[in-house]
């Protein structure tokens, strides 16, 4: 339910993690995830473990629930809004300024107003300003509601019929930081150093992710030559010549109905054959007519 409100991933992201995490191996560059946990939780963990072991954290993230985790040994790397030049680095004055409440107050900051992207409910009428004030004057939540007799009768009705809600939403945004434990950072599997930024390259250029490939080649120290390499790869691999009973002269069938179409492509994905189709629609016989995608 907490993620109700959200729209279903992609399917077309869902097919490109593969791909990152194999490309991820190649360049030694690990992936930490754990069943019935967000990666926020995972960063979580990550950042109290560092804190423990005496490693300085920073965070690249545009999430304001990992906020709450900004102290004098974590820090946040957050993306450039629009018309914003760069990415920002927030420590603990950064977060203050931009919210108006310290990073330990940024759950009962959340909690209080909520997140429909994440269907946290928040209490209903209450926004930014009442929250940020009653948290300078309260400190957290449950001092809000120890002062309920002190505020205005109808704040305080509000409050009191989000006692539930507000519970229940700092439940949600609260991190989780004890997924695991670690015992030392000091190996090569999180050392920068062991990153092997050739290997990316072909992978990067093969995908079209040119400015991957050359912010990888920049780091690597490599020289021009180590790109050209990965583009000739790349283009061998494209140049993948077809099977003799492939070629040759073929012909068209003109298909308009939307259902035989479908019928074809099911018929290929049973047969595990290959389906050739053209999707121009400038025919006379098919004027204004569109073909749209298939998923099985």
């Amino acid at each position: 339910e907490n993620k109700a409100n959200r729209d279903k991933t992609p399917d077309e992201l869902h097919a490109q993690i593969p791909i990152i995490m194999e490309t991820l191996r190649k360049m030694n560059i690990p992936t930490i995830s754990k069943v019935g946990f967000e990666a926020d939780d995972l960063i979580a963990t990550l950042a109290v473990n560092a804190t423990r072991l005496g490693v300085d954290t920073v965070m690249v993230t545009a999430d304001k629930d990992l906020l709450q985790l900004v102290n004098n040994h974590v820090k946040a790397l957050r993306p450039p809004k629009k018309n914003q030049p760069k990415y920002e680095l927030f420590g603990e004055e950064e977060v203050k300024e931009a919210y108006a409440v310290k990073p330990s107050q940024i759950i009962d900051y959340l909690a209080l107003l909520g997140d429909s992207a994440d269907n946290v409910p928040g209490v209903k009428g209450i926004g930014e300003k009442t929250a940020t004030k009653l948290l300078e004057e309260y400190n957290s939540v449950d001092g809000i509601y120890r002062h309920l007799d002190s505020l205005s009768k109808g704040l305080r009705a509000k409050l009191e019929e989000g006692v539930d809600s507000v519970k229940l939403s700092k439940t949600l945004v609260e991190l989780k930081s004890d997924v695991f434990t670690l015992d030392t950072f000091d190996s090569p599997e999180f050392m920068t150093s062991t990153i092997d930024f050739n290997a990316g390259i072909e992978d990067f250029y093969a995908r079209n992710c040119n400015s991957l490939a050359r912010t990888a080649l920049s780091l690597s120290g490599g020289g021009k030559n180590i790109l050209e390499e990965a583009a000739k790869k790349s283009e061998e691999k494209a140049s993948v010549t077809a099977p003799q009973e492939y070629l040759g002269v073929g012909s068209y069938t003109l298909l308009t109905d939307i259902k035989v179409v479908r019928a074809y492509f099911e018929s290929a994905k049973r047969s595990g054959g290959i389906l050739a189709f053209d999707t121009e629609t400038t025919s006379t016989e098919i004027k204004d007519a569109t073909l749209v995608g298939f998923s099985f």
